[in-house]
């Protein structure tokens, strides 16, 4: 994603003060659900749904075996359900479908209930400034 198309969405977003505020809050929320997991140098970040691991890299979502180091997040099927209806998504849809709603404007405006319904049971290794770099250096690579 180029930088004029970034600087495009986080314009439908809203004035820079609640962007900051939601940046802010979000690292928030990230530095309270931290675990210790191994980490390595790859730019890839691993998603645990329950029993089932993912990888998501440059943009692609892939079923992955489970992982043991890395960028790790964690979120249950119950937490995952609860955002699939937050974004009114049927409860079949696929991860890759809620990333995708969640990139539309309307649903980052409501962030703080989405981190409401994934509290309990989200965890990760990554820091916002682990996030922010990989998202960077992923959207460079296209």
């Amino acid at each position: 994603m180029s930088e004029k198309v970034l600087l495009n969405k986080l314009k439908s977003v809203g004035n820079p003060f609640v962007l900051l505020k939601m940046m802010n809050d979000s690292r928030v929320f990230i530095n309270n659900h931290q675990i210790d997991f191994p980490k390595n140098e790859d730019q890839a970040i691993y998603i645990q749904v329950d029993e089932k691991f993912y990888q998501l890299d440059k943009a692609e979502l892939k079923k992955h075996s489970e992982v043991r180091a890395g960028n790790y997040i964690f979120i249950s099927d119950r937490a995952l359900l609860n955002v699939k209806k937050l974004l009114s998504l049927n409860p079949d849809a696929s991860l890759s479908a809620v990333f995708s709603q969640l990139r539309k404007a309307r649903n980052i405006k409501q962030y703080k209930v989405l981190f409401q319904a994934v509290e309990e049971d989200f965890k990760t290794n990554l820091k916002m400034v682990d996030l922010v770099e990989i998202a960077i250096k992923l959207a460079n690579k296209k």
